[in-house]
């Protein structure tokens, strides 16, 4: 699991935001957030706990997967090019697996 988020950190494909601000659960906010942080191919959304705004927004898009940060496993993280996570989930995922 750290080997494949040191390799997505090394390519350029992982993306922090500090919290996901959405006005109202649609697919096309989402759309807007992933363009603004350069996202132009398959995403994995990483939360710190389970946003029902972003699950919404985000359940139109083929190629974008929300999860929890304690729900992601080794297939996820190969499946999807980018991965796009808050700061919480982050750190979610360094106590699970370790620094």
């Amino acid at each position: 699991m750290k080997c494949l988020l040191s390799a997505k950190v090394r390519e350029g494909n992982i993306k922090l935001v500090q919290e996901f601000n959405l006005e109202k659960p649609k697919t096309k906010e989402m759309i807007h957030v992933l363009s603004s942080l350069g996202v132009d191919s398959s995403a994995l959304i990483l939360t710190a706990q389970p946003i029902p705004g972003v699950v919404k927004s985000a359940s139109n898009l083929p190629e974008v997967k929300v999860l929890p940060a304690a729900l992601v496993n080794v297939l996820d993280l190969l499946s999807y090019k980018m991965l796009v996570a808050t700061v919480p989930a982050i750190r979610d995922i360094e106590q699970i697996w370790g620094k």
